[in-house]
Parts: C-alpha cells; structure tokens; sequence
C-alpha cells in the first residue's frame, strides 16, 4: 500500500453549527420545521454534508405570533457517522425557552432517542412575539435527498 493515508479511511462526525432561517406561529401547542445542513468531517479535514428537515413538537407557554428566527444548530455529544447518518433521528423529551428584550433569543434542546447526543438550536427572533417556556414532547430529524449538496 503505497503513499495510502489511514486518516481517509476514518470515519466522519458532525463538527460545527448549520445556520437556517425558519418562520413560525405558535401558542400552546407549536410544531417547529427548520431545515438544514449538517457539516460531517473526518480526522483528515475531508466533509461530507447531509441535509435534514426537522419536525420538533412543543407545548406550553408560548407566544409566537409571526416571527423569523435565525438558528444555528448543533449536534451535542453526537458519536454519530456520516454513513449512519440517512437514518431518522428521534427527539425525545426537550425544552424551549424564549426572551423577547428587543430581538428575541431563544434556545431548544433535546436528546435523540435512538442515538447518542442531541439537537441544540440557539437563535435570534424577530416578528411579533418569541417569549415561551415549552417543553419539547418529540419529534424527529429526517434526512432529505442530499444530492444537490
């Protein structure tokens, strides 16, 4: 095996944060929708990407009535490769809060069932409302066609 480097053979993880925009409208009971990309990167630097849309179930208190939010996403201690990366990721029990002091910051967060890790969202909001304190009750985080990445 001439000039082969093992790194390339390693496997890839999700590093870093995927920005997306998302609008909502949301009291009691909200589904959130944001889609985005998730950067995955092996020991050699190489990436791969993969594109999901996410469908993340709230109650509680929540007031949310026409905002924008700007999100950055994260995957939280997420052992996950990017060749098992086409399966559906399962969100378990969460929280959202929200502050609205001029543009609203909001933060969710919940654990994947079936692996290891979580989703975490920080974002900024603007529009009418974005103030809430909810829990996260489930979801799911669906790969999408990825081809065009």
């Amino acid at each position: 095996m001439d000039n082969v480097n093992l790194n390339d053979f390693s496997s890839y993880k999700p590093t870093g944060a995927s920005f997306c925009v998302d609008a909502n409208v949301g009291l009691i009971f909200d589904t959130l929708n944001p889609e985005f990309v998730m950067t995955y990167k092996n020991s050699s630097g190489r990436s791969k990407k993969r594109r999901y849309r996410a469908l993340i179930k709230t109650v509680g208190f929540k007031f949310d009535l026409g905002t924008i939010r700007f999100n950055f996403v994260f995957f939280t201690d997420s052992t996950n490769d990017y060749d098992e990366s086409n399966k559906i990721l399962k969100l378990d029990q969460g929280i959202e809060i929200g502050l609205t002091a001029g543009p609203g910051v909001g933060v969710i967060y919940a654990p994947f069932t079936n692996a290891p890790g979580g989703l975490l969202i920080v974002g900024w909001s603007i529009g009418l409302g974005g103030d809430g304190f909810c829990l996260v009750t489930g979801g799911t985080l669906t790969p999408v066609d990825d081809t065009d990445l």
